[in-house]
């Protein structure tokens, strides 16, 4: 399926954290049936099951971080450095960061500070079609 217009859902239940000194981050990328934030006049709900056709299909995703006008690859389902799970609760991910790079030490660093402490979907319009995300 192509994707159209790309639109960033910004959620208020996501969640970020770092445990230990591995340089792994999880946590909650969606949880389903949460009313985002308000997005200029309208909130987005991400439904349960969001996430199962894109995650049958086996595309492959990225972790990315915006910083400076640009982005950074944290980690990708390609390479195993990302896994995504969706469960009950919604859309769980796992990224193991390159500790041997100023980016990965740096962002590490800050989740366990919780000065990151929430992450950003992406959404295409074929989801929104498909009703997986309701605007009201």
């Amino acid at each position: 399926m192509p994707k159209t217009t790309e639109e960033r859902v910004a959620l208020d239940n996501t969640e970020c954290r770092a445990q230990g000194d591995d340089g792994v981050i999880s946590g909650y990328a969606a949880v389903f049936d949460s009313l985002s934030h308000d997005l200029g006049g309208f909130r987005e709900r991400i439904a349960p099951g969001a996430f199962t056709e894109t995650l049958a299909e086996g595309r492959d995703v990225a972790a990315r971080l915006q910083h400076e006008g640009g982005l950074t690859t944290l980690g990708r389902l390609s390479n195993s450095t990302l896994s995504l799970k969706q469960d009950g609760r919604g859309l769980h991910y796992r990224v193991k960061l390159n500790l041997n790079t100023s980016i990965g030490s740096d962002v590490f660093e800050s989740v366990k500070r919780g000065d990151i402490n929430q992450v950003v979907v992406r959404v295409y319009g074929s989801a929104r079609r498909r009703g997986v995300v309701e605007r009201r």
